[in-house]
């Protein structure tokens, strides 16, 4: 592409729109037709530089992408020339406010600045890594200008004009003035030609800068090189702080400050402080304890048998608080480190100890005193009283006596009403045992009678439950899972005992389709057939039929309040799977089950294959069954009527299907799948059972 043309062609179309602008100023028709001339003529050149392939672009576009690219490289290089200007401000006012201070008058005087060894740490690395900062900042300026294809030229006063006709509004940035050399520059492209400037080989601006910042570095080391000096006096500080000598150190710590700020100057002095406060408590506390001493003396002095009880109390406490106090003072001694100290501390305690010896000898005197007037008083009353230890000793027995025996008559009384009201409540209870198995029984057996039984219900009897043939299952002792040498056997079937105290009626097939379509409507099975087992059903959607069989059925007159239909649980199915077996299959799997190797890849009608010895048929394969337990690992020992963990993520299912391969189908085998999941070899069986 010809950038100077596409330059020219952008300069016209920005005249043409800055006439555009003013069209309402136009005077006469002739500058009407001169702007529309202009116009034509604009749009001719452009469609022979276009024919000509000297154009492929809007050329004003082409212009603004080049004018943002310098806009961009020029603020970038006066942002770096601005930052270095910046950089060392601080220690230029720094150190001129202190040659100002230091040349009025030759007085010593203290300024507001004062670096600490980390500021000028900071200050040394920034004006060390300056000069290469700004160096390399321009040069990958002056690298991305380069690249931009301009023809070696400077397209500033293009760009420039064409920017101010087509208002665009960018900003550019000026790190400082230019002088009067460039008069007649306009003034948007001044920072234009200052950026050109400092971007040429050898340029003063970058020059001088860069000698800048190497006078500000060579500064900052000579104040570094000061703060090194003052390193040996700050350690002077530090030895007569721990002598002891707060004056002295307060007064250099006073001359180091007026020009440097280091944090542990104000350490040291905190520390001074301190001490002198301890010492100042300490000697208050001190004299309180004298005080309290001296006053317990005197008060005790004034009495002739023994000091009254309230005054014992206050002088045991008066004594440890002088012991307290002494140990502290001591302590205190050993932290000042200082001889003066010492000897004040020494003093201090030496004093207190001779008052708490002193209050010490004149308990000890009133005790003795008290001792014997006491025990001349007691004997004299004893003698004249006539009243001796074993006669009070043997009233007190007698006492204890009475009280012993009355306790253990109340005793007996509360024994005898318990237990007669437990006899009568456990008459209660029998009774209402007896009338409720009454009740039970009868129920029973009309329920027997709908089901077409008799009681007793004898192991795989069968009833018919409306349109369900179902068959019952005793209560009973299994041992659940199975051995460690059954072929295909997992880790999960652990053998433990069950007991299972109540009998159910379990269905004599998986619930069909013909079934499923009088309940609930719909047939969400793949493999359609009424006797067909129904699959593509989820625990949801089965719980959700025994729910609505169990309402149907007693509104029919079928089912008793207390009778209900669910699913079974894991036990019960493994129990009634077995029918008694106890080997991995009731039965030859051909024979029993429809699986992998002989179904056909689908679902087969219901009863087609062998029963177990309770008249249970497609126990093994056609489809899986939900039970309701969730999902976990077995018990151990012996558990009755088990129902599995009370939560979970996965519902179980098991007997295997006509997908699944011969280790599926054995009657300990166990599968999970989450509630919601629903598949073409997935179904139920339901159980008609008593409310548990």
């Amino acid at each position: 592409m010809d950038l100077p043309l596409t330059r020219e062609l952008a300069r016209l179309a920005s005249i043409i729109e800055l006439l555009r602008t003013q069209r309402e100023a136009f005077s006469e028709l002739s500058d009407i037709k001169e702007f529309r001339g202009l116009e034509s003529d604009f749009s001719d050149a452009l469609k022979e530089a276009q024919v000509r392939s000297l154009v492929t672009q809007d050329p004003v576009s082409v212009v603004r992408a080049d004018w943002q690219r310098m806009v961009r490289w020029s603020n970038r290089v006066q942002e770096a020339l601005r930052e270095v200007d910046e950089l060392g401000q601080e220690l230029s006012s720094g150190l001129a406010g202190q040659g100002a201070e230091a040349g009025r008058k030759r007085k010593k005087v203290q300024t507001d600045w004062k670096p600490s060894i980390s500021q000028l740490r900071e200050l040394e690395h920034a004006l060390k890594g300056g000069p290469s900062q700004l160096t390399a900042v321009i040069d990958q300026a002056r690298a991305e200008v380069q690249t931009d294809d301009w023809n070696d030229q400077w397209p500033c006063p293009e760009l420039t004009e064409v920017a101010e006709a087509m208002g665009w509004g960018e900003s550019l940035e000026l790190a400082e003035p230019l002088g009067p050399w460039v008069e007649g520059v306009a003034s948007r492209a001044r920072p234009l030609v200052a950026t050109r400037m400092a971007t040429e080989p050898g340029s003063p601006m970058l020059q001088r800068r860069i000698e800048s910042l190497r006078m500000k570095l060579s500064q900052v080391r000579s104040l570094q090189e000061k703060h090194a000096s003052h390193r040996t006096t700050l350690e002077e500080v530090g030895r007569l702080t721990d002598a002891g000598q707060v004056e002295t150190a307060r007064r250099l710590i006073g001359t180091l400050q007026a020009t440097f700020g280091d944090l542990d100057y104000s350490a040291r002095e905190q520390q001074l402080a301190q001490l002198e406060k301890q010492l100042k408590s300490q000697s208050e506390k001190i004299a309180e304890t004298k005080k309290e001493l001296q006053e317990l003396g005197r008060e005790a002095g004034g009495f002739f048998a023994f000091p009254p009880i309230g005054l014992m109390r206050r002088g045991s406490v008066a004594q440890g608080t002088a012991e307290k106090v002494t140990a502290e003072t001591a302590q205190i001694g050993k932290v000042g480190g200082n001889s003066e100290v010492d000897r004040m501390v020494s003093g201090w305690t030496t004093g207190l100890k001779s008052d708490l010896d002193s209050l010490q000898t004149l308990w000890m005197s009133r005790v003795r005193r008290w001792i014997l007037g006491t025990t001349v008083f007691w004997l004299l009353f004893l003698v004249a009283g006539g009243v001796t230890f074993q006669q009070v000793r043997a009233g007190q027995e007698r006492e204890r006596q009475r009280v012993v025996a009355e306790a253990k008559a109340a005793e007996e009384r509360t024994l005898a009403e318990a237990r007669v009201k437990a006899e009568t409540e456990e008459r209660e209870r029998q009774r209402l045992v007896a009338e409720a198995k009454v009740k039970v029984e009868a129920a029973e057996t009309a329920f027997a009678s709908k089901l077409g039984l008799s009681k007793p219900f004898v192991a795989g009897a069968r009833g018919q439950a409306g349109d369900f043939a179902v068959r019952w299952v005793p209560s009973g002792r299994f041992t659940l899972g199975s051995p460690l040498i059954e072929p295909g056997r997992d880790s999960d079937e652990v053998q433990y005992e069950v007991v299972l105290t109540r009998g159910f009626f379990l269905g004599e097939t998986e619930c069909t389709q013909g079934q499923w379509e009088k309940v609930m409507g719909g047939n969400p099975s793949h493999f359609r057939g009424s006797e067909r087992p129904v699959e593509q059903v989820s625990w949801e959607e089965a719980v959700e039929y025994c729910r609505k069989l169990t309402a149907k059925q007693r509104v029919d007159g079928i089912l008793p309040f207390g009778w209900e239909w669910r699913l079974p649980t894991e036990a019960e199915w493994e129990y009634a799977a077995r029918a008694g077996t106890t080997g991995a299959r009731y039965g030859e799997l051909d024979a029993i089950a429809w699986w992998s190797g002989n179904s056909g890849n689908q679902t087969h009608p219901a009863s087609q294959k062998a029963a177990n010895a309770w008249g249970l048929h497609d126990m093994m394969g056609n489809v899986w069954e939900w039970c309701s337990d969730w999902s976990g690992d077995y018990l151990t020992g012996s558990v009755t009527n088990p129902t599995g963990p009370s939560s979970g993520s996965f519902r179980v299912d098991r007997g295997g299907s006509w997908y699944n391969g011969a280790g599926n189908a054995r009657s300990a085998y166990r599968s999970r799948d989450v509630p919601g999941f629903r598949s073409r070899f997935l179904g139920f069986r339901p159980v008609l059972s008593s409310v548990r």
